[in-house]
């Protein structure tokens, strides 16, 4: 009788806790994770990097490109007597073309130099590799990122040269149709255009940002591991949380509304004590995380009508603190 009409409801419950997972949407090497526990991060924060294609088979698809720019090349010294001016055009487009495939062929070198660098860095600091060895590692890496610098420069060269002589070129036609040769040999450097900025994309480390800001609670993978799409890298935990997730145990006395008035106490040496209202009701009894329960139900699965509740203003809670609740 006084359970029934005195006794308010009691329900226990938890402050929910928001995790969030850093995860790459497609499969690679997580080439940079520049992350530790606990760290703050921000949402958009650049946490990792992932090259989502194998720097062999990048430079395997180079190879062939730069095969079939030769193939072209080839193929123009026909037309040379039709239209010097074009093939000349044509040729500084084609030489541009294969000073992206070496420029983009000396970044995949770099990128496996790279990598064998921080590797074998590792080692170093481990004393399995000698100083020599280290060296060697260190000079190659700098030989290839002068390289890729020199290259660099000669690709904005030589397009620089393009856009002037395709100024002229536009300034001096006078609407003549050029042959049908020429017609295929635009097509053909066109479509070897597309293939490489194509592979030039799959050059670029796809870079994951943060989805929320929080800290750092898990880091799953480490640089140099392969990772498969969604799968996740890294889990962060949200610095806050809105709402607490409680139980309603049978016999359920009073049928919780959405409104009613809840009274929330927490479970530190204060007990500090703060009012939250009824934010949704379950439909449908739910088993209760044993980690609300005491130790003797651990064993037992015990059901609990799920109740959503509003975080009491002013009371400080973390994000997965357990808590007592009675409505009032």
């Amino acid at each position: 009788m006084w359970r029934q009409y005195v006794t308010p409801p009691t329900l226990v419950g938890q402050v929910e806790p928001i995790t969030a997972y850093v995860t790459s949407p497609k499969p690679g090497v997580l080439a940079q994770l520049n992350l530790a526990r606990m760290q703050l991060v921000k949402a958009g924060d650049p946490v990792a990097q992932v090259i989502t294609t194998d720097p062999r088979v990048l430079a395997s698809s180079l190879a062939v490109i730069q095969a079939e720019i030769q193939l072209l090349r080839v193929n123009l010294q026909p037309i040379i007597d039709q239209q010097r001016y074009a093939l000349n055009y044509d040729r500084i487009r084609l030489d541009w073309l294969s000073q992206r495939v070496d420029l983009a062929t000396a970044r995949v070198k770099l990128q496996l130099a790279e990598n064998d660098l921080r590797r074998t860095t590792e080692l170093f600091k481990e004393k399995i590799v000698s100083e020599k060895v280290f060296d060697q590692m260190k000079t190659a890496r700098e030989k290839l990122q002068v390289e890729v610098e020199e290259r660099t420069k000669l690709v904005a060269e030589l397009e620089q040269n393009l856009q002037s002589l395709k100024l002229r070129e536009d300034s001096t036609e006078s609407g003549q149709k050029p042959p049908a040769p020429q017609d295929v040999l635009q097509a053909s450097i066109a479509v070897q255009e597309e293939k490489l900025r194509l592979t030039e994309a799959e050059l670029s480390p796809l870079t994951l940002r943060a989805p929320v800001d929080g800290i750092v609670s898990v880091i799953n993978h480490r640089s140099g591991e392969a990772i498969t799409s969604g799968e996740p890298i890294v889990t962060l935990s949200a610095l806050s949380a809105d709402r607490i997730v409680a139980y309603l145990r049978q016999p359920i006395i009073v049928e919780p509304a959405v409104g009613m008035s809840v009274e929330v106490r927490a479970r530190s040496l204060k007990r500090a004590i703060g009012r939250g209202r009824i934010l949704q009701v379950g439909t449908q009894m739910e088993a209760i995380d044993p980690a609300l329960l005491p130790p003797s139900n651990f064993r037992t699965p015990v059901l609990g009508l799920p109740v959503l509740v509003s975080l009491p203003p002013g009371l400080k809670l973390l994000p997965g603190e357990v808590v007592d609740l009675a409505i009032r």
